[in-house]
This record gives C-alpha cells, structure tokens and sequence, in this order.
C-alpha cells in the first residue's frame, strides 16, 4: 500500500512540473517583442519632418517702386536703377534698344548692327533702309519688357523736365556718389549713382559720372542716341553714346 501511495505522488508531482515548463514557454513565445518594434515606430517619429516645416530658399522677384515729384507731367521716377534693389547699387548696363543686360558691349555683338549697317532705328538712307524711328519700341524698352507695361526708359524730355523741377545736387550717399533730385513740389526725391558706361570693352567714368540712357536717338545721328551725363561739374542731357555702349537705366513709371 505505501509502495502504490509513494508512486502516484510522483506522478502528481512530474504532471505539476510539466505542466508548468508548458505555460512558461506559451508566455513567452506569446509577449510582444518591446525592443524591436516599439523602438522603430518612434525612431520614425523621431525623423519625419511635416512638410509645412520644410521652407525653400527661393528668392523672390525685385519689386520695383516708384516716386511721386509733382512733375507736371504727371512721370513717376524709380527709386532704383534697372537691375538694382537699393538706390545707391548700380544695376545693370545695357545697350540701347537692347532688353538683355550683358558684360562686353561692342558693335559685333549689337543686336541692330550688322556690319556697318543699321538694322532699325535708322534715318540715314546712306546706312540703312530709312524707318525714322526716333524713340524706342516697347518691345526695345529694357525697363517695359523688364518690368512691365507702365514703365519704359526715360525721354530726352522727361530727362529734362526732372532737371527743370527738382533742386540737384552732386552728393555722395554712404560710400556711393551720386546725384540727388529733390522736388520743388513736395519735397519728394530720388537719389542715382554714379555708374559711368562700358565702351567697346573698357569702363569709363565709373566712379565719377551719372551716365543713364535716354529713350531718344538724335535725328541724323543713326549711331548715337540721348543720355543723361552728369558729373562733379557738369549736368548734360545729350547724345553722349554709341548705341552699342553699355549705360544703365533708371525706369520712370506712367499710369
């Protein structure tokens, strides 16, 4: 009887420890894996940047301004040079009736030379076919294929109406000369550096002379056209320039 006895306790007691090997191994095989799968979900969390916090280096375009100086005719000039974002940078040169700044200005590489004839803008049946175009074609405008409509290079005339009625005067801005035109109306004004021009490779006048082109070329003189030359001792509006010269432009603006 004590032999049986002692038989089935160790049977009970080898079923208890079996059964209890079972479970432990079911927990385990069943508990979710913490490290590898929690730890990639934030990992990725950690990394991902929302689009609206992703900002793009784009600059974005020179918005071009103009001033009111109670000039009768009713011009509005910019307050900065073709090309330029301050009133005292230069901007950019260009050659007249050309709309593409450009580094070498030459008769070779001007759009309306071809040889030694001109190709438009011409009023001398001995160089050209005769077209007495006397002032610049919008589509020729720098400053209104540029910047738009209502804006175009100034006139011979606008030129001078801006000497007849502002106060002038050859001034230096910071580092920058220049002249400053002051209204006698509203005392309004626009400040022009010196830029001096490219001529056939060389730059002239560059720390000296206000040197912008005019819209006008001079009748009979089919290679030149009007520019504002202004310097330390001399204010001139003239037919200064070759065509092919390089001069910058400051933009006047009419509604």
């Amino acid at each position: 009887m004590k032999k049986i006895t002692r038989t089935l306790l160790l049977i009970v007691l080898f079923l208890t420890i079996t059964s209890c090997e079972i479970n432990t191994s079911i927990n385990n095989d069943s508990s979710p894996n913490t490290n590898t799968g929690n730890n990639n979900i934030e990992n990725k969390d950690e990394n991902t940047t929302p689009n609206e916090d992703i900002e793009e280096d784009v600059e974005k375009p020179h918005r071009y301004t103009h001033v009111d100086l109670g000039l009768p005719s009713g011009t509005k000039w910019g307050t900065t040079n073709l090309g330029a974002k301050t009133p005292e940078e230069i901007g950019d040169y260009y050659a007249w009736g050309e709309v593409v700044s450009k580094k070498d200005f030459t008769k070779d590489n001007y759009m309306w030379y071809s040889g030694d004839s001109i190709i438009k803008y011409c009023n001398d049946t001995r160089k050209c076919v005769f077209d007495n175009k006397l002032i610049l074609e919008p589509a020729d405008d720098a400053a209104t294929v540029n910047i738009g409509s209502n804006w175009h290079i100034p006139t011979k005339e606008q030129m001078e109406e801006l000497k007849r009625e502002c106060n002038w005067v050859y001034t230096q801005r910071g580092a920058t000369n220049g002249v400053l035109f002051t209204s006698k109306v509203n005392e309004n004004s626009i400040f022009i550096p010196t830029s001096g021009y490219y001529g056939d490779y060389n730059k002239m006048e560059g720390e000296t002379h206000v040197v912008c082109w005019a819209s006008n070329m001079k009748r009979y003189y089919d290679y030149q056209a009007y520019a504002f030359y202004i310097g330390p001792n001399n204010f001139d509006i003239h037919a200064l320039g070759f065509k092919h010269f390089g001069f910058t432009i400051r933009p006047v603006f009419n509604e």
